[in-house]
Order: C-alpha cells, then structure tokens, then sequence
C-alpha cells in the first residue's frame, strides 16, 4: 500500500525563481498511483514503491521521498519533477543530472544519480537520487554549535578536489556572474533599493581581488542541509553548482544567517568559516549580490523558512534584517573603496 504525508527533509532551491505556472498545491500534490507503477518499472522488473510523499521546503519544482522495495533489498530515493513549459525543465533537469555526476568522485554526503526520465514516467522531465541521511534542522535556542557546523559543512564542499570532479560549469566571470542577479529587478517597494543595490554592484565589479576558485554549492542556506543531532550528514540541491569563488557562497549563507537569526550570529558564521578556513575574506559586493536576490524574492523564501520550522520569522522581521545587512555590506564596499 502506498501511504503519504509530508516530510521536511530537504529543500528546494533557496534563491532561484520560483516556477510561476506552479502552484504550491502543484508542487506537494502526490505522485499518482499510475505514476507511481511506471516509476517503479523504471526501477527495476520487480521493485514496488511502498511509500510516496511530498518533501516541503522547494520553491520551484516538486520534489517526493520514497520508499523502494525490491528482491534486491529496499531503498530510500528522492524524486525531483521539472513541471512547466518551454525550455527551462529540460535544462534545468539536465543541469541537476550533470552536477549530481560531476560530484561522484569525491567524498562529501551528497546524492547520487540513480535515473533521469524525459518525462515518459510521470509526465514531466524527472531525476531520481538517493536520499541522504537526516532531517533539515534550524537554529535551535543556543546556536553557536549549529553555526559552527553548517560553517563547516560549506568549509567541506569549497575544500573538495576539484581535480577529482566531472565537468562542471565555470562561474568565476564576475561580471557573467552580476548578469544572473541582475536579469530580474526588484518590483514593487523593494525597486528603489534594488537599484542602488544594483548600480554599486556594477561600479564596483572589478574591485574584488581575485581569489583560488573551488567547488561552489550557489544555494548554501540551511534548508540545503541535512542533520542527525549535530552534525551535518547530506548536503543537497546541487543544480547551480560550478566552480568558482568561495565568497559567493559564504556571502549566501552569512545572509541566510542574518535573516534567520541577526547580525551577531552572521559574524559568528563568518568568523567561524575563516577560523577553519585560514584567513579573513572581503565579502561586501558578494553579500550584496546575495542582497539583490533577496529584494526579489524575500516573501517566497520567509515561506520557505516557516515551511521548514521557522513560523516565528515574518515577512517585517526579514525585511528589517534585510535592510541592516545591506546597509552594514554597502558601508563595507564604499569604505573598502576609498
């Protein structure tokens, strides 16, 4: 019998936008039993799959645990669906395929390739991986020991052999780099200080010092971890993965940081990344292209951050840390300037 409910054990893509022709109800609707038939013939000539059920967190496409019996023993996947028109599912499926590949050689608790469909099985293009041990585990009361964690979590992905790696997508462009966050403005409110935003990000692209590029996750939040207790034991959502500069990342997770939590553990976030890393990092025109993105698309990520045990996070609250860390990291880039 094929049973369902709704884990939170992994999460979607943190930044990118959402599929719009998708509805949340779209995104946690069960796999049919029909689809689930096909799936499993997929599989393996005599797998059954016992249970099936929508995994919160994502802001684009569906994504589904389930539970594979076959002769050969059982096993725990992870299905994520590409819904939509156009081009964007094949590619964004294709995208996922080849980081999940790329990643195989090297020892970090990731997913791995199990199959990718066209779309014949369940109607949409489709990856199927395993699943990785643990649950999605916020800040608990007193957070130092998660800080220093998930810091060494993104330390364990930017220390990666590159040279062991598949073929991965270059990000180290700056300027290419600023073209992704700047494709979509801000709307609304958040227009006037998404143009400041924009316009400083611009004037100040070549400044950065250039740094040894490394294997980059490009959607570092805490919702693409997964814990037992304290420590972190998967790391998912790979589709953006490239190789390129490391402050990319920490500026994404230090805003992840400040928004959930405030100011203080931000610098504990970062602070605790240079103690193992070796070295301090000047993240202010990084910090603001994570800035950028979070003028666009704050409302769907607060949603993401109560839909994975954040309820006490409201939208006023984000927009206020919002509004300190870009003051804090446009203060940092003027002065940095000078």
């Amino acid at each position: 019998m094929i049973t369902g409910s709704i884990p939170v054990v992994a999460s979607g893509p943190h930044p990118g936008p959402p599929a719009h022709d998708l509805t949340v109800l779209d995104r946690r609707r069960q796999l049919t039993a029909e689809e689930l038939r096909r799936l499993a013939g997929a599989l393996g000539p005599a797998a059954r799959i016992v249970h099936s059920s929508p995994i919160l967190g994502g802001l684009d496409w569906g994504t589904y645990a389930i539970e594979v019996e076959a002769p050969e023993g059982s096993r725990s996947l992870v299905v994520r669906r590409f819904d939509g028109t156009g081009e964007r599912p094949v590619r964004s499926a294709d995208r996922l395929w080849a980081a999940l590949t790329a990643l195989g050689p090297i020892d970090l608790p990731v997913p791995r390739p199990v199959l990718r469909d066209d779309g014949r099985l369940i109607g949409a293009p489709a990856i199927v991986m395993t699943r990785c041990e643990g649950v999605i585990r916020p800040p608990p009361a007193d957070p130092a020991g998660w800080i220093r964690a998930y810091a060494a979590a993104l330390l364990a992905v930017h220390a990666a052999d590159i040279a062991r790696l598949g073929t991965l997508p270059s990000c180290t462009d700056r300027r290419v780099e600023l073209g992704r966050f700047l494709e979509l403005p801000a709307a609304g409110e958040a227009r006037p200080a998404w143009d400041r935003v924009a316009r400083l990000l611009r004037d100040h692209v070549d400044a950065a010092v250039e740094v040894t590029p490394v294997l980059r996750h490009r959607d570092f939040w805490f919702g693409n971890t997964l814990w037992i207790g304290d420590r972190v034991t998967g790391i998912v959502d790979w589709s953006g993965a490239c190789i390129g500069d490391p402050r990319g990342d920490v500026a994404y997770a230090r805003l992840d940081v400040h928004l959930v939590l405030g100011a203080d553990a931000a610098a504990q976030f970062q602070k605790a990344y240079e103690r193992q890393r070796g070295g301090e990092l000047d993240l202010a025109w990084w910090e603001l292209c994570a800035a950028i993105d979070a003028l666009v698309w704050l409302p769907d990520w607060v949603e993401g951050y109560q839909e994975v045990g954040l309820s006490d996070l409201s939208l006023a609250l984000a927009r206020e840390r919002l509004d300190a860390f870009i003051g804090d990291s446009v203060e940092r880039l003027i002065r940095g300037a000078r």
